[in-house]
């Protein structure tokens, strides 16, 4: 089977990633094209009516996924690093007020930003459902997904290795999908539930120990120890 690294021209890369994504693109409604400026394949569709849309670098094969929402909680990036530590250096809020910072949740995640944007963040993450945080986490490590970035329109991520399986491209759709419903709860403050299941740092660490496509919803859900779908319920 050929792969994507073996190819030389930039027409069969073209055509790989046509090929690719033309199957996602014909069970969501959607359309392909080829943004030659951009040097892109661009994958649009809609999922349960959400608009969705993957773009492929048509030089690195490499994969962003944006879906739409209407953000009524709050702006909250969260980063996955492997390789990401603390810093040593820690700033001096007296003097240092404008400095970037990381707050780490877990071993590689992390937020980041200026002081005041990241308690924001930390107020929105304390907002959301730690089950649909955890799904998505553990959806970055596996697939080595660089960031998952809540904007007040859309989300966005971003991978840091390639990725040529349309299943597993689609089901990062799915993750986000359920995680957009996170940010659009009407403003109202939820309360979170005890633990926020993070990287495997948690009271339940089985929670994202295990990742799999529900048979019943097509989701791909964390399995958690009741081995139920936290979508719809079903047996896994």
């Amino acid at each position: 089977m050929i792969e994507f690294d073996d190819l030389e021209s930039e027409e069969e890369k073209i055509q790989y990633l046509m090929d690719l994504l033309k199957p996602i693109a014909g069970k969501t409604g959607g359309q392909l094209r080829h943004v030659s400026k951009e040097d892109e394949i661009q994958c649009s569709g809609k999922f349960e009516n959400r608009p969705f849309r993957l773009i492929m670098d048509t030089s690195t094969g490499g994969l962003n996924v944006e879906i739409k929402l209407n953000n009524t909680v709050g702006i909250m990036d969260i980063s996955y690093d492997p390789e990401a530590e603390p810093t040593e250096d820690q700033a001096d809020p007296e003097w240092e007020t404008r400095e970037e910072q990381r707050y780490f949740m877990a071993p590689g995640y992390y937020l980041e930003g200026y002081p005041e944007d990241l308690a924001e963040s930390k107020r929105v993450l304390e907002t959301l459902d730690p089950a649909e945080v955890g799904t998505v986490t553990a959806l970055m490590e596996r697939l080595g997904i660089g960031w998952v970035n809540a904007r007040d329109s859309f989300l966005n991520c971003g991978l840091f290795e390639s990725l040529f399986d349309p299943d597993e491209i689609f089901g990062i759709v799915l993750a986000l999908h359920r995680y957009a419903a996170q940010f659009e709860k009407g403003g109202e403050q939820v309360a979170p539930a005890p633990t926020l299941i993070i990287g495997g740092v948690a009271v339940n660490p089985e929670l994202i120990a295990a990742m799999q496509i529900c048979p019943f919803c097509n989701s791909n859900v964390a399995v958690g120890k009741d081995r139920k779908c936290p979508n719809c319920g079903g047996g896994l």
